[in-house]
């Protein structure tokens, strides 16, 4: 096969891959028809006009803080009465915008039309054992809250009380209060639901609420979106991060429409669950009632409330679609029955963090005053919620540890070399990166060149043998060995050539993880008008199409139309790695066969559909791979430079190739 063809061939799978894309979403698994998922969650309804007209209630809705420019709350929660559940939460602008340009804040989490609203009260349950201890009937009041309007009887700029009132026969059972409550300094959330038993007998009270939905994909071509826990583990007695993981396109195939996770009682139980995307998070951690019990860590020291209103978290499926993305789900809280004496009051809280999944932050300081934010979130590992790998080919390739250290690097050469440029810095981590490899670079490469010289030396040899046992591979086999062994030359010596690229490789795919979630990186831009976020594809013109194309196309979630971005980016990337490719075969040996010489044109067309599946990355990531491809392009030159000066090339061969300059 020739190189035309060889391309043709190429082109034709590449077209193949498209078309099966097109017209067979299915195939490549990111979506699947609606008979091949489950139904949606039976625990929660969905529409509630009726019941507003039945009750004859009116609708309101609460701000608490700002997002405008010029406030200086974090954050501004907007509460329904409805369900008494969030209808909005945003940023602060000064902090986060929702674009480039600023001229919106954020919205971390957004109530859906016709969808339970996050944080909504699902159901309170209470029950009443009767004065005599045989043949009395239990009694149980069950308030379905799924359409609930709530009367509002207290608000100020930071809080608000919402009320719900039981009855039965004409008389008052129990009051609920679900109270929101905000820090303008912080991010935080605090949501509690308060009890008060208006009997003369004690009662039990059973509530069951929402906590956050879906987070905004806010990456049109991915979905990034995940739910993430954290749990008190018995032996030894620790916090673990990482309890459970779930990317938002696992949901696709539940038999029932929910998805059963773990407890926050028992052994082993949670501490917090959280919802997440890219760069913000809503994490959900129950607080203690009035007088908790305490459970101690392996330290003997440190101490973590235990909470006993919450039994357990499960992801509820609200809204199927065929393709994965457009999928709604959300996290559910179920209650356990909490005793309630006489004339007496509980109070459930949640504490919920609505903010950037910032390191500096969710990092916490453990020698921070015990009970204050840094401690708290050092304690209980909010930092976990920040997770690298997110599926994928390269899951178990993924190191947090590397990471970590990229991310570290980088933030080195942000604040004291590079002027507070990212772009700056990727470039020069490309330089120390590259530094730091050249002697295994070199000594490789150094070695190819002696070993490729003494097979041009061989050759003679071993083409006689091919003409004297034409039919007989085993001897041909044999007497190849024998001459290899005799000329003190090990084929698997090439091998040593590959460890820099395998060495690279978890570094880029390190680097790719965490451009892909790191929050600095957000809106950080390189060369403004150009590369303007470092964290997204570098699209320097888009256009709408009728159907949305394999690669270059996406389905923005914003205004439902399929688009196609060009990105400059990843194509010179590939006139790049083009270059790259024939100044590599330029300098290999001559093939000694057919055979050889089909496997290494092969492989040095197949560098080239790289930039394919980088089209659509983080532009920081195409702009580390440029980089670091032009710098082994000077690599190669300081490594041919020694092999002249060695003798091992002529002294008229090129500096990048074997053609005498």
């Amino acid at each position: 096969m020739d190189t035309k063809k060889l391309l043709q061939t190429m082109i034709f799978t590449g077209l193949a891959m498209l078309a099966l894309y097109m017209f067979f979403p299915g195939f490549f698994g990111k979506k699947t028809t609606p008979e091949a998922v489950a139904t949606t969650s039976p625990y929660i309804a969905t529409s509630r006009q009726s019941q507003l007209a039945e009750q004859g209630s009116t609708e309101k809705t609460i701000t608490l803080g700002s997002a405008a420019k010029g406030s200086k709350d974090k954050l501004a929660v907007t509460i329904n009465n409805v369900t008494a559940g969030i209808d909005r939460v945003q940023l602060n602008i000064n902090d986060y915008a929702e674009t480039i340009a600023k001229t919106e804040p954020l919205t971390v989490i957004q109530a859906l039309p016709d969808m339970p609203k996050p944080f909504a009260t699902l159901g309170i349950q209470v029950e009443s054992d009767g004065r005599k201890l045989i043949d009395e009937t239990q009694e149980k009041l069950f308030l379905y809250t799924h359409h609930y309007i709530w009367k509002v009887v207290s608000e100020t700029p930071t809080s608000v009380d919402l009320l719900a009132t039981f009855t039965q026969n004409g008389q008052t059972v129990a009051e609920v209060t679900k109270s929101f409550t905000i820090n303008p300094e912080s991010y935080e959330v605090i949501i509690a639901h308060s009890v008060k038993n208006l009997t003369d007998k004690p009662i039990k009270v059973t509530i069951n609420e929402l906590g956050p939905t879906d987070l905004p994909r806010d990456n049109p071509q991915t979905d990034n979106r995940y739910y993430h826990a954290a749990s008190f583990e018995t032996a030894p007695k620790t916090i673990k991060g990482d309890k459970f993981h779930i990317t938002h396109d696992q949901f696709q195939k539940l038999p029932t429409g929910t998805r059963e996770l773990e407890k926050f009682t028992g052994t082993n139980h949670l501490v917090w669950a959280a919802a997440a995307n890219r760069f913000f998070a809503a994490i959900v951690r129950p607080l203690p009632r009035e007088t908790p019990a305490f459970e101690t860590l392996d330290d003997g020291i440190t101490k973590i409330p235990v909470v006993d209103y919450i039994d357990q978290a499960d992801i509820d499926v609200l809204e199927l679609n065929a393709d994965a993305m457009k999928t709604v789900t959300a996290m559910r809280l179920s209650g356990k029955p909490i005793p309630i004496e006489k004339d007496s009051t509980t109070r459930m809280p949640l504490s919920v963090f609505f903010g950037p999944k910032q390191r500096s932050l969710l990092e916490g300081n453990p020698l921070a005053p015990e009970g204050s934010e840094p401690y708290t979130f050092s304690l209980y590992k909010y930092l976990e919620i920040i997770q690298f790998s997110q599926g994928g080919p390269c899951y178990l390739c993924t190191s947090s540890w590397l990471a970590w250290k990229l991310l570290s690097i980088f933030d080195f050469l942000y604040k004291y070399v590079t002027f507070h440029n990212y772009g700056l810095a990727i470039m020069l981590l490309v330089i120390v990166v590259r530094a730091a490899l050249h002697p295994l670079t070199r000594a490789s490469q150094i070695n190819m060149a002696q070993m490729s010289k003494k097979m041009a030396t061989l050759k003679p040899q071993l083409d006689a043998l091919k003409k004297k046992y034409p039919k007989d591979m085993a001897r041909q086999n044999q007497e190849q060995l024998k001459i290899f062994k005799e000329n003190n030359y090990n084929p698997a010596g090439g091998i040593l050539g590959c460890l820099p690229m395998l060495i690279q490789m978890p570094i880029w795919i390190a680097l790719y993880a965490s451009l892909q979630i790191d929050i600095d990186l957000r809106h950080a831009a390189f060369i403004p008008g150009w590369i303007s976020d470092l964290s997204s594809p570098d699209a320097v013109y888009t256009f709408v199409t009728p159907i949305r194309l394999w690669i270059v196309g996406y389905t923005d979630p914003v205004d439902g139309l399929n688009h196609v971005a060009i990105n400059l980016l990843p194509l010179l990337l590939g006139i790049v790695f083009y270059f790259q490719m024939k100044i590599t075969t330029s300098a290999q040996p001559k093939p000694a066969d057919e055979q050889q010489a089909q496997m290494q044109k092969i492989s040095s067309y197949m560098i080239l559909i790289f930039p394919i599946f980088l089209y659509a990355a983080p532009s920081g990531l195409n702009l580390y791979i440029f980089a670091s491809t032009l710098g082994g392009l000077v690599d190669t030159y300081l490594v041919r430079r020694t092999l002249r000066a060695r003798g091992i090339l002529p002294a008229s061969a090129g500096a990048l190739t074997n053609n005498p300059t």
